[in-house]
C-alpha cells in the first residue's frame, strides 16, 4: 500500500512512501526489520488502491492524481531478493500513469529492468561504509559496497539524480580517513549530496534483535545507538560535523546535521519533479536572501511561500500531528476534528512550539521572541496571533530572543 510519508513532514519533499516485504539485505542494524520482522507487501491491496486513485477524496489519492512522487522505500529495499519480483512491476506500472517516484537502495536485482523505463529521477544510494570487509559483517546478505559506486556510475549515465546515505553514520563503519575517501570518490563521481543520520535503537528494537546480529554489533557499537538515539553522542556528533565540514568543502550538499549557511540538498527533488511537498530548508534559504541577522520573521512569509506547494482541500492530517505530537493530536481532533487543510499543518508547525518540525526546534537559526514584563514574560504575537520568531544564520544559542524589556 501507499501511505502519506508522514514522519519527514517539511523535510522529505516526496509525501507518499511505499514499502514491501521484510528486507532480506538482512543489515544487523535495521530498524524496520526489527520494528517489522512480518512486513509483507499485497499486490490486491495495491491494485485497488490505484483504481481508488480517479474516484477517492483520500490524501493518497488526491497525491497520485496530482502527480506528486512515492518515495520507494524508505522502510526496505525494493532490490532486496524479497522484494524485486513485486517491486519492478510495481515500478512500472506507477511510470505508466505517469505517478513520478524516488528510489532508495543498496541496490540488488531487477535494477536494470527498471532502468530500461524508468523516467529520469533521484536516487538515494546507501553506502554507510568503505571497507567491504566491514560491509560483510553488518551489511551480510547485501550487494558489495563497488557495486553501489558502479550503480551511481551508470544511474549517472542515464541522467538520474544521486544522493548517498552515510546512514547510519559511525566512526565504526568509516574508521581512519575512509569517510573522506568515500565522500572524494561521490565527488567525483557527480553525487549530489550526503544525507548523514547517527545509529540508533529503542529498547524494543533489541529485544526483538537475533542474537546473530547483536553479536555483529557487539556491545560498544549496540549501546552507541541507544544512547544516541535519545541524545547524539558528542564522539558520533563530531565525527559528523566533520564529515559536514569536509563534503561541503568538497561542493555537496548534507542534510541530516545542522550546519551553517542554506541548503539546496533538496533542490535534486526540486529540480527533477514538477511538484512536490516543502521543506523547512526552502525558507531557511530565503531568509538568508531577505533576512538580517536577529530580523524578525512572520508566519506569513512562512506559508505564502510553503502553502502553494500543497494539495488544497481537507485530508485526515492526524497521522502528521501524532507523529510530531500525539498531544497536539488529541486535542485537534477533539476540538476541531480529523479533517483540517495543510494550511492548518503549517500554523502548528509555526506556532506550537511541542510539533517536532517547529522551526526553532529544527533549525538553531531561528528563536521565539519573548517580551519580558515587570512580573511577567510573552511570546512575541504578530496581529492575527501568530509567534513572530528571530532568525539568524550564524545560529541562535537558546531558543528564545528576547525582544523587549518593560
Amino acid at each position: 500500500m501507499i501511505f502519506p510519508y508522514v514522519g519527514d513532514w517539511l523535510i522529505h519533499p516526496a509525501p507518499l512512501q511505499l514499502s514491501f516485504n521484510y528486507c532480506s539485505h538482512k543489515c544487523s542494524y535495521c530498524f524496520a526489520n526489527l520494528n517489522n520482522p512480518q512486513r509483507t507487501f499485497s499486490t490486491k491491496d495495491f491494485q485497488t488502491q490505484l483504481k481508488g486513485m480517479f474516484s477517492s477524496n483520500s490524501l493518497q489519492a488526491t497525491l497520485l492524481r496530482e502527480k506528486y512522487p512515492v518515495l520507494i522505500s524508505n522502510l526496505v529495499d525494493p532490490f532486496a531478493t524479497s522484494n524485486y519480483a513485486q517491486a519492478v512491476p510495481v515500478i512500472e506500472i506507477l511510470t505508466n500513469l505517469q505517478v513520478p517516484v524516488t528510489i532508495q537502495t543498496r541496490g540488488g536485482k531487477g535494477i536494470e529492468d527498471v532502468l530500461k523505463f524508468l523516467p529520469s529521477s533521484v536516487w538515494y544510494i546507501s553506502i554507510p561504509m568503505l571497507d567491504d570487509d566491514i560491509r560483510k559483517r553488518y551489511e551480510p546478505a547485501a550487494p558489495s559496497i563497488q557495486s553501489r559506486l558502479e550503480l551511481i556510475d551508470n544511474l549517472k549515465s542515464l541522467g538520474h539524480d544521486v544522493i548517498v546515505g552515510i546512514n547510519p553514520t559511525s566512526p565504526t563503519f568509516l574508521p581512519n580517513n575512509d569517510a573522506y575517501l568515500l565522500i572524494d570518490i561521490l565527488r567525483n563521481k557527480g553525487v549530489h549530496g550526503i544525507w548523514m543520520a547517527p545509529l540508533h535503537f529503542n529498547t524494543k528494537q533489541l529485544a526483538v534483535m537475533p542474537l546473530r546480529d547483536k553479536s555483529m554489533l557487539g556491545n560498544d557499537l549496540i549501546q552507541e545507538g541507544v544512547k544516541s538515539s535519545r541524545i547524539i553522542q558528542p564522539h558520533v556528533e563530531q565525527f559528523m560535523l566533520n564529515i559536514c565540514k569536509y563534503a561541503l568543502d568538497k561542493g555537496l550538499a548534507v542534510e541530516g546535521i545542522n550546519h551553517v549557511g542554506g541548503n539546496n540538498f533538496f533542490d535534486a527533488f526540486y529540480n527533477k519533479y514538477d511538484k512536490c511537498f516543502p521543506n523547512i530548508y526552502q525558507f531557511l534559504n530565503w531568509c538568508i536572501q531577505n533576512k538580517a541577522n536577529n530580523e524578525p520573521v512572520y508566519y506569513q512569509e512562512f506559508e505564502d511561500l510553503l502553502l502553494p506547494l500543497l494539495p488544497k482541500g481537507d485530508f485526515n492530517i492526524s497521522p502528521y500531528m501524532r507523529c510530531m505530537n500525539r498531544d497536539v493530536d488529541n486535542e485537534i481532533r477533539s476540538e476541531e476534528g480529523y479533517k483540517q487543510s495543510f494550511k492548518r499543518l503549517l500554523q502548528l508547525s509555526w506556532n506550537d512550539r511541542r510539533m517536532k518540525r517547529s522551526l526553532h526546534e529544527s533549525l538553531f537559526q531561528y528563536a521565539v521572541g519573548i517580551e519580558l514584563h515587570e512580573d511577567s514574560a510573552n511570546f512575541s504575537l504578530d496581529a492575527q496571533g501568530n509567534l513572530i520568531q528571530y532568525f539568524n544564520n550564524d545560529m541562535f544559542s537558546e531558543n528564545y530572543f528576547l525582544t523587549n524589556t518593560i
